[in-house]
């Protein structure tokens, strides 16, 4: 059996989402914003921070030792299986990489987020910060973290700096 099509995960999303609101529940969304060395996780249902043990995962030198690469893509079906959260929403942005290796450790990063939930039939997005910014109604000038804190009634540590931006792209995500 292939992965799945785009239409097919739409499909899903609609499906699931659909049922969701028919039972009042919300959908479970994984919000994810990496660095060239980690990957910070927020797990949201509808605008509800859900603590959740996945909170980070480090991979240094992903691009030096090609290992890392299964590593990560293994982690990251563990993790996502156990979650089993309706979509993956990854915050998209690299502004102003300081080289070249930067940028593509982050973009491999996410790239294998974005493969594992295809792998596994879930739907996965990108949004951008001025997507988020509109979506939330942040202001459009300023440090886009600053803003996103103060989306959120209360900060969920550890390392609730970054996380709260994967919160708020799986919010926005939801928003769509």
């Amino acid at each position: 059996m292939g992965s799945p099509t785009a239409a097919h995960l739409l499909l899903r999303l609609v499906a699931v989402r659909t049922a969701r609101a028919q039972k009042g529940e919300g959908m479970r969304i994984l919000g994810a914003t990496c660095t060239s060395s980690t990957a910070f996780f927020a797990l949201m249902d509808d605008e509800t921070y859900i603590d959740d043990d996945l909170r980070r995962i480090d991979v240094a030198d992903i691009l030096e030792e090609g290992e890392r690469l299964l590593e990560l893509r293994e982690r990251l079906r563990v993790e996502i299986m156990r979650i089993q959260p309706d979509a993956v929403a990854l915050m998209g942005s690299i502004s102003k990489p300081r080289s070249y290796a930067v940028a593509a450790e982050r973009a491999t990063i996410e790239t294998m987020i974005r493969f594992v939930a295809q792998e596994l039939g879930i739907p996965c997005g990108r949004l951008q910060h001025p997507t988020i910014r509109a979506r939330l109604d942040l202001p459009r000038t300023g440090q886009f973290n600053g803003h996103a804190r103060t989306f959120f009634d209360e900060e969920h540590q550890p390392y609730w700096g970054e996380r709260c931006e994967a919160a708020a792209v799986a919010v926005a995500w939801q928003r769509a």
